[in-house]
């Protein structure tokens, strides 16, 4: 699984700087390190850092808690592939519907 750090290395490369990925979090430059350091951020910004990132919060909350609590990596490694699986599912499952909607000509056009 990847580390909070990752995530704000990815966050980097959107923004282009530590300090603008900070701006877009209402943090403050040193905020950044010290997460970077500790491996870990408050909930509402580690869901708004997904947001800048385009990733499920889930996987950044979960690298979050492993660096507190690293014994639980093996629940959270379980449950995000069990989430991806989902997900991955329900988008093919919504993709497929999307693609014979769009295959169907409206009688009223």
């Amino acid at each position: 699984m990847k580390k909070l750090a990752d995530f704000l290395d990815i966050a980097k490369e959107v923004t282009g700087s530590d300090y603008k990925t900070a701006q877009r979090l209402n943090l403050t430059r040193s905020a950044i390190s010290f997460a970077r350091k500790n491996g870990s951020m408050d909930s509402d910004n580690a869901v708004e850092l997904a947001k800048i990132i385009n990733v499920n919060p889930g996987n950044i909350i979960a690298a979050c808690n492993i660096a507190k609590h690293p014994e639980n990596v093996e629940i959270w490694g379980k449950w995000v592939a069990t989430f991806c699986l989902t997900t991955s599912g329900l988008l093919f499952s919504i993709q497929s519907v999307t693609a014979k909607a769009a295959s169907v000509v409206c009688i009223l056009c």
